[in-house]
């Protein structure tokens, strides 16, 4: 048995583990309505293959016991997760909102050069305003399902992606001159071969 509960090789397996639910719930590109989403189905999949692995190649005794007292407790069990759904109901109404003003904020960066000139010229650019985002909860079930069931992976996710972006695109932002100058500076006694 190498997985036994506390031993080192459980946390490596639970660290490994947390690190692919985040990786799935934030990191992940799957087509969707408007773009990228997570994939419910591979943090489902790895749910279940946790509890396989260490029913099988670990605390086999332990995981019984787990279900065994979510079976003789169900009022405090309800209670304990009605309280954890509320928790996902709250995120993935913030994680909704976050996802509404991404989708407004790149709608905007695709139209903010079309003129009305340009518009009369080019059907790409027509096509392209038409096409308002206004994403439809209906047809998100996945998403939301998977923000409110995984939230804990996905408030982890969040925290060291969104956060982290920002910084290092100010830092960036701020800098870019800086790159430009070294750039120019090594690249400035390159000639052009006459041919």
């Amino acid at each position: 048995m190498i997985f036994i509960i506390g031993n080192i090789w459980f946390w490596v397996l639970m660290c490994v583990i947390a690190f692919l639910e985040i990786y799935f719930l934030e990191f992940w590109d799957e087509p969707g309505e408007y773009g990228e989403g997570p994939n419910g189905t591979g943090a489902t999949i790895l749910v279940i293959a946790t509890f396989g692995v260490l029913f099988f190649l670990g605390s086999n005794k332990e995981i019984k016991e787990f279900f065994l007292y979510i079976y003789n407790n169900p009022g405090r069990d309800i209670f304990y997760f009605s309280i954890y759904i509320i928790a996902g109901i709250i995120w993935s109404l913030f994680k909704w909102f976050q996802y509404v003003l991404f989708l407004k904020r790149e709608y905007q960066e695709n139209i903010k050069n079309f003129t009305e000139e340009s518009l009369k010229n080019s059907s790409r650019e027509r096509d392209i305003i038409k096409k308002i985002p206004n994403p439809n909860a209906l047809n998100n079930k996945g998403t939301l399902f998977t923000w409110i069931f995984y939230w804990p992976f996905s408030v982890i996710g969040y925290i060291l992606n969104e956060p982290l972006k920002k910084i290092f695109n100010f830092i960036i932002n701020n800098i870019k001159g800086l790159y430009q100058k070294i750039t120019d500076k090594v690249l400035a006694d390159i000639k052009t071969p006459n041919i």
